[in-house]
């Protein structure tokens, strides 16, 4: 059995390599940008509850609200994330930010995404986590 202290520190880094692999992801999709942008098309498109890819996206964006809600439930539950933090809205927030930035990067290759979601995470951390620590080193 795990120690009090240790959980905690298992649930903040659990949201902390959610962010991370979010990232990782970030890399991947810029690696690949027909693809990352076939899929971003393929999204926009599936809004239509019409379109044969829509279940599958809604599917999608739920289970990552879902996920991500609960790596930062884990981390309030555990003190190390502050408690007047939103579970379910920091959990949609972070879907919204990595899509968001996204599609600003297939709009101009130019833009950063991954440093720029980056920097928006690194922010984020020091501001609701109670260690005052930000993302793992990159």
């Amino acid at each position: 059995m795990l120690r009090t202290e240790n959980a905690a520190v298992l649930a903040a880094d659990g949201l902390r390599r959610l962010l991370d692999h979010t990232l990782d992801v970030l890399r991947e999709e810029v690696r690949s940008p027909g693809i990352t942008r076939l899929f971003a098309t393929t999204a926009g498109e599936a809004t239509d509850p019409a379109h044969p890819a829509h279940d599958y996206f809604r599917r999608r964006f739920e289970l990552m609200r879902v996920n991500n809600a609960r790596a930062v439930r884990a981390s309030v539950e555990s003190g190390l994330v502050r408690a007047d933090v939103d579970p379910d809205a920091l959990g949609r927030a972070l879907v919204a930010v990595a899509d968001g930035m996204t599609a600003q990067w297939l709009m101009d290759p130019s833009f950063d995404v991954v440093a720029h979601v980056r920097g928006h995470f690194e922010t984020l951390m020091r501001s609701i986590v109670t260690d005052g620590g930000g993302l793992n080193a990159p």
